[in-house]
């Protein structure tokens, strides 16, 4: 009976260290998310070439200087 209560104590403060721990969690998790969504700087590939106005964006501005060539 004592081991019963002892095995039924141990796994609530396993719960609660787990519960605990995941609160921690998020925050850590929301800092990674903000570093891999953030636009990578600079073109890919062939883009350098459509950004006529050399501002690091292939934008609208960029494609009303091209059909002006």
């Amino acid at each position: 009976m004592v081991e019963k209560i002892f095995r039924i104590f141990g796994k609530i403060i396993f719960m609660y260290k787990n519960m605990m721990d995941s609160m921690k969690k998020p925050v850590a998790m929301e800092s990674k998310m903000a570093k891999k969504s953030a636009p990578k700087a600079g073109l890919k590939g062939n883009q350098s070439k459509l950004d006529a106005n050399k501002n690091g964006k292939v934008d609208a501005e960029d494609f009303k200087m091209l059909r002006k060539k």
